[in-house]
């Protein structure tokens, strides 16, 4: 679910979508966790406000996806492969979540990553790709780029992922996705020419507005839990003093 249906995909996706479309609609992930919380509800289910917040962040991703079929002119199925590569992502980050008590973050993130990538090495082999592969034509940049992601965005990055699903809010973890189309979206534009409007712009805004709105959301509500189960302690102090 996470290298497969939404890395895979979006590798795929990505040769005819430019990369900072592909980070703003990868930006709806918290919206799909918030969705899956409230069909199958545990313990921590969604407050309302939260779910409010799903408006403007769909309608953003809207804008975002017509304007960038406008300007490129191709067609919206890349749009929905990406929006199935973060529903993937979503999926595997809730059924993460239920198995983080039977296994180390370290350990989870390591047959998370070997499972996915051995897939993904034989999704390759069958589809042919490797046969045109070429270590002679691999240039220092991308054999650079590869070990950054390798380091820095799986091993390093995955592992503190995963440790964050035991130890804070999903909702909230997931919440990182907001800084990813401001980054996205500037490199593209700044160092690969990429197509940018003022309605793509707006788009962005609010999708970012909904992630935020959704991150006050859930801290306003662990507050108030938190208040609730210290709201005992406090009585049973006074009683005692």
């Amino acid at each position: 679910l996470f290298f497969v249906g939404c890395h895979g995909v979006l590798a795929f996706a990505q040769q005819s979508v430019p990369s900072g479309v592909a980070a703003i609609v990868l930006a709806t992930i918290p919206f799909w966790i918030l969705l899956a919380d409230t069909l199958f509800p545990g313990d921590q289910r969604p407050r309302p406000i939260a779910l409010l917040a799903l408006v403007p962040g769909f309608v953003g991703v809207g804008l975002v996806a017509w304007q960038n079929a406008e300007q490129a002119g191709i067609s919206m199925l890349p749009i929905v492969w990406l929006l199935a590569a973060a529903l993937s992502w979503s999926i595997g980050t809730v059924l993460s979540r239920s198995m983080s008590h039977q296994a180390s973050a370290i350990a989870l993130s390591g047959m998370q990553l070997s499972i996915g990538g051995a897939v993904l090495f034989a999704i390759s082999w069958l589809t042919g790709e490797l046969e045109s592969f070429r270590p002679s034509e691999v240039s220092m940049t991308s054999v650079a780029a590869a070990l950054w992601l390798i380091v820095s965005g799986s091993v390093i990055g995955f592992a503190a992922y995963n440790w964050l699903l035991e130890n804070v809010s999903t909702s909230l973890v997931s919440t990182y996705t907001f800084v990813n189309p401001v980054i996205a979206v500037l490199l593209g534009t700044l160092v690969l020419g990429e197509p940018f409007s003022r309605m793509m712009l707006v788009g962005a805004s609010l999708v970012i507005v909904a992630v935020v709105a959704i991150w006050r959301a859930e801290s306003s509500s662990n507050r108030s839990t938190q208040a609730e189960a210290d709201r005992p302690m406090r009585h049973l102090s006074l009683r005692k003093t």
